[in-house]
Parts: structure tokens; C-alpha cells; sequence
């Protein structure tokens, strides 16, 4: 057993302790109350399972390496154009490729709930019912939710009031299909539930193959002195089992605005988890995303998009806004539509 997942058993056997104290104050288990010595069975069992199912989940060779870590945590302090880090080798090589084999589509999964993103400044797919997700990427927000794993992106991020979102609000599994794309923007700072605020993202690429061409970069841009976007700064390909850790504040400016390029069929695959804390004082309001122009696309921007990326910081865009403000905007994943998904056009 990894010590990574020693952690875990240390944790499940707390709880057994505590459990075991109260038996241990009577003559025999078969004397206790039935409502706990089911509590204590399960509590048992839920323990073990939990340690079986997520401790050996990631890469020893980071996750239990000092030396990875320590690097790691210089390297986001110091990153440009805003702190961040990219793990590879994320997840233990055969993990990552069951969760990549059970990812699901829109398409061979009409039954999720997926969010649908069509309009000229987000093309996506998006769920976050996790009880709707396959097992092995269940197992996989368990290890994200653990304390064990908070440890780790505390100590990476040096955010030390770091918590697990349990809405999943925003995040979870994201499809993007052929033509999909989403423009810069900054994301939302406040929590629309809880209130937190959001400090970190954690997005794991799962794309196997996944040649250049297809696109797909996550594109980091610089900042001007009044934070507003500016040149690109940093690509970063979505390469198979591939982790990218950012700080979200009001200058991670991100997105992949060049779109992705794969063949019909394929799609460019990812699983995203944030982190939250209590708003610090000087927090910015920003309960949506704030979407931006690219310096270089501002000028060709059509009145009708610009009408659009005013709307998006306070609701999604209705098809009724594209309608009135873009009328003969067609989508670019049009033919992933008619072939997988006419019922959405």
C-alpha cells in the first residue's frame, strides 16, 4: 500500500476509534442499541471501501514525492502570467485510462443531465449531477473532496483555508465536441449557494492521441495595468492525463478560444473540480463569468457579440438573445449537432 493511502487508512481508522470507544463500553456488541451497530458495520465498511477505491487514484511519483511537491509549490508562486502549475502523469496510468474509457458524450448519454452551452462565446457541454457519473470518476471526486488530497493543493497553492465545493457548480465533466470553444474570460468569483469564494480550478485533460492540430489549448493571457486582457502569455495542450492547477482571481484571464479541431465524433475531454475559502475582504462581486475579446479580435467583434458578452456576467445566453442580437449566427459545432444531437438545434 502507497503511503498516500496510508493517509487514508489513518483517517478511516480515527472514525473506527471512535466508534470502538463507545463498544468497548459495553459488555458485547450484540448489546448494543441495532441503530448502532449499524452505524459502526457501515461506518466499517464505507472506511475500508473508500481506502480501497481512492488511496492508490494518483501518481505516487508527485503526490508522494517532497522533492515534486516543493517544486510545485516554487513554481506556481512564481508563474507567469498568473500562479499556476501543470502536473503530467496526474492520476496512476491505468486510472486515468478507465475514467477516459467510461468518460460519457452527450450523444451515447442523452440521459445525463448536460448543460448546453450554444451561443458565439461558449461551445460546450458541461454535467454535474455526480450521482449520474460512471464509478471510476465517482472514485475520482471522492480523492478530490478527501482531506488528504486538500493537503496536497494546500501545500502546492499555499492557500491554507482551501475547501472542497460540494455543488460542483460550474465544474464536473466537460465535453467539448468538434467547433466547440470558450472565449477568455475570468470566472465567477462568489458562489451563487454557499457564498464562498472561489480561489482555485483543477481541470484533468483526458485525451488520449490527441494531436496538435485538434486544438484545444488552454491559453493563459498577460493582464494590462488596469487588469484588463491582454497577449497571450502561455498554451497548454490538452495532453492525456494532464492536471493544470490556477489561482482564479481577478487577473486569470483563460480560455480556448481558438476552438477544437477533432474529428467528428472525437471530443476534447475534462474533469474540473474547484476550491473555495471564505471571501477574503477585498473579494471582487462577480457572480458570473466576465468574458472578454482577445486584443487581436476586438476589432472584427460583431456589435451583436459584444451585446452578448455584456449580458453573460449576469445570466447565460437564451437563445432568445441570439435571435435578436445575432440572427444569422450559425454554431461551430453545427455538425456535431446534426449528426449526434439534431433535438438541440
Amino acid at each position: 500500500m502507497s503511503s498516500f493511502a496510508l493517509i487514508f487508512t489513518k483517517t478511516a481508522l480515527s472514525v473506527l476509534c471512535v466508534l470502538s470507544t463507545a463498544w468497548r463500553n459495553e459488555r458485547n456488541l450484540k448489546q448494543l442499541h441495532p441503530v448502532f451497530r449499524y452505524t459502526m458495520t457501515l461506518a466499517r465498511d464505507r472506511a475500508t471501501e473508500f481506502v480501497n477505491s481512492c488511496g492508490d487514484l494518483l501518481n505516487p511519483a508527485w503526490a508522494e514525492s517532497d522533492v515534486c511537491l516543493n517544486e510545485f509549490a516554487n513554481f506556481y508562486a512564481t508563474a507567469e502570467p498568473f500562479p499556476h502549475v501543470v502536473i503530467d502523469n496526474f492520476l496512476n496510468e491505468d486510472v486515468a485510462r478507465q475514467i477516459e474509457a467510461c468518460f460519457p458524450s452527450p450523444h451515447k448519454n442523452q440521459d445525463m443531465t448536460w448543460y448546453v452551452y450554444n451561443n458565439p462565446i461558449e461551445c460546450k457541454f458541461a454535467c454535474d449531477t455526480q450521482s449520474e457519473f460512471p464509478d471510476a470518476i465517482r472514485r475520482l471526486f471522492d480523492l478530490y473532496k478527501s482531506q488528504p488530497f486538500l493537503d496536497l493543493i494546500k501545500r502546492i497553492t499555499n492557500i491554507q483555508n482551501l475547501e472542497h465545493d460540494p455543488y460542483l457548480h460550474g465544474a464536473g465533466l466537460h465535453y467539448h465536441p468538434t467547433g466547440s470553444k470558450l472565449d477568455m474570460h475570468l470566472d465567477y468569483s462568489i458562489h451563487p449557494h454557499s457564498g464562498k469564494e472561489r480561489r482555485v480550478n483543477l481541470i484533468l485533460y483526458l485525451n488520449d492521441s490527441w494531436p496538435k492540430a485538434w486544438g484545444g489549448h488552454l491559453d493563459l493571457h498577460n493582464h494590462d495595468q488596469d487588469g484588463n486582457i491582454s497577449d497571450c502569455a502561455k498554451r497548454i495542450a490538452p495532453a492525456f492525463n494532464r492536471a493544470v492547477l490556477f489561482r482564479t482571481t481577478d487577473i486569470s484571464w483563460h480560455g480556448l478560444p481558438d476552438g477544437v479541431n477533432c474529428p467528428l465524433g472525437d471530443a476534447r475531454k475534462s474533469v474540473a473540480v474547484y476550491y473555495v475559502s471564505d471571501p477574503r475582504p477585498d473579494a471582487t462581486l462577480r457572480n458570473k463569468a466576465d468574458y472578454r475579446a482577445r486584443p487581436e479580435d476586438e476589432a472584427n467583434d460583431d456589435e451583436g457579440v459584444k451585446a452578448l458578452r455584456r449580458i453573460r456576467p449576469f445570466r447565460r445566453i437564451l437563445k432568445s438573445d441570439i435571435d435578436r442580437l445575432v440572427p444569422s449566427w450559425r454554431s461551430p459545432m453545427e455538425s456535431y449537432l446534426r449528426q449526434y444531437r439534431p433535438d438541440l438545434i
